[in-house]
């Protein structure tokens, strides 16, 4: 009895009470005398047991689902011979929500796992880009198959225009084919822009060459300056700075900056008159005089024949 009490609320331990008190007995008090059911209900079960309502009738309606006017209307069923509704409790119904819940979940996620590999063979798209001098990779664009795998041939982009590669999958009991369209666009040289076509600069000093470089970029591979690379040369028209780049495909792009040198004008001094140092230069020796001439003695008689000569 102690544990009776402690099992019911008193206003449902009072509705057993009475019952036993107005002559029914355990079996049909057991009936009612369900925790699950709230005072109301078992004060509503024990009025209809009391006006003669058959204890299987009684199960019929005694859902916990019900509430007292339901129960109510089911007693009115009864009585006319009415077929009842199939009545799920609460509980039943809580658990039946909570199963189509997760089957509901369980096979959406099935499908979002799944999603990839239904169709035996999944592209990454039906189309791709490529520029010329870039190399198609076939298995690259394959996202899932199922069977046999066949890849088309891998090429390297040359010229322009529009490919069709295709891929293909061998199952037990399939065979499938998808085509991939392969778009070649043109493959344009890098550019390198500069700041000036000609600097000056003093003593041909050039301590950063880097600051008359104004843009270096390619249409795929975008800017393209810290790549770029400069020196200086000279030949034989003059001294140049040489820019160079190289993009992904190789292609190359240079610029030249003429240098012009600029030197210092130098002040032309004036001549200086050299100092003149007297020299000594000893005097000739004088000539010795000469011997006075000798007279030649004549004899006489050449003399007289001489002038005999003239005379005559």
């Amino acid at each position: 009895m102690r544990d009776e009490k402690e099992k019911y609320t008193y206003l449902q331990y009072k509705e057993i009470q009475t019952g036993r008190e107005h002559g029914l007995s355990e079996q049909e008090i057991r009936l009612y005398a369900r925790p699950c059911f709230n005072y109301l209900q078992m004060q509503f079960l024990r009025q209809a047991l009391e006006d003669g309502l058959d204890s299987k009738e009684l199960k019929k309606i005694a859902k916990t689902g019900l509430s007292v006017d339901e129960m109510k209307d089911y007693q009115v069923w009864i009585q006319y011979g009415r077929e009842l509704p199939v009545i799920f409790s609460a509980r039943l119904l809580k658990i039946a929500c909570a199963v189509v819940f997760f089957l509901v979940s369980g096979f959406c996620a099935y499908r979002w796992v799944n999603r990839e590999t239904e169709d035996p063979l999944v592209l990454t798209d039906t189309e791709i880009t490529l520029s010329a001098g870039d190399v198609f990779l076939p298995g690259k664009y394959v996202l899932s198959s199922k069977g046999e795998l066949i890849l088309p041939d891998s090429f390297t982009a040359k010229g322009t225009g529009t490919r069709l590669v295709i891929y293909k999958v061998i199952g037990k009991d399939h065979e499938t084919e998808k085509q991939l369209r392969v778009t070649i666009l043109p493959d344009h040289p890098p550019k390198i822009t500069l700041t000036d076509s000609c600097i000056t600069v003093e003593d041909g000093e050039i301590t950063d060459c880097y600051k008359y470089l104004l843009s270096a970029r390619d249409e795929e591979d975008g800017d393209l300056r810290s790549k770029v690379t400069c020196t200086v040369t000279e030949n034989d028209s003059g001294r140049y700075i040489r820019y160079e780049v190289r993009d992904h495909h190789g292609n190359t792009a240079d610029a030249l900056l003429a240098v012009e040198v600029l030197t210092p004008e130098q002040e032309t001094p004036e001549p200086v008159a050299a100092a003149v140092t007297p020299v000594y230069t000893p005097s000739p020796p004088l000539p010795e005089p000469a011997p006075a001439p000798q007279e030649i003695p004549v004899p006489e008689e050449e003399i007289s024949a001489d002038f005999k000569l003239i005379s005559g």
